[in-house]
């Protein structure tokens, strides 16, 4: 991630196509601020959607940062949320 990466996503709420590698195997997430989710559930709310589910997505307490982004990414990391990831093709 670059610099204008992040300060971007803190303007957005949101950030994507965040590569992940774990034991060769790549994965590829995305980060949210809690006022995103909430303005994307707000969203569908006008279009009559039900539900939201995006495989790979983290909702980030706080704004979102490099350090914010890092640290959620290390603890999924360690709790094994990733082994219920599909990798990314090679």
């Amino acid at each position: 991630m670059e610099e204008r990466d992040i300060v971007e996503a803190k303007d957005r709420g949101v950030i994507d196509g965040i590569i992940v590698e774990i034991d060769g195997e790549t994965y590829s997430v995305s980060a949210y601020t809690a006022e995103r989710i909430k303005l994307e559930i707000d969203i569908m709310a006008r279009e009559n959607d039900q539900f939201i589910i995006d495989p790979g997505s983290i909702v980030i307490k706080g704004e979102i940062t490099i350090e914010n982004v890092n640290k959620s990414i290390e603890k999924l990391v360690k709790t094994g949320y990733f082994k219920f990831l599909k990798a990314e093709s090679k």
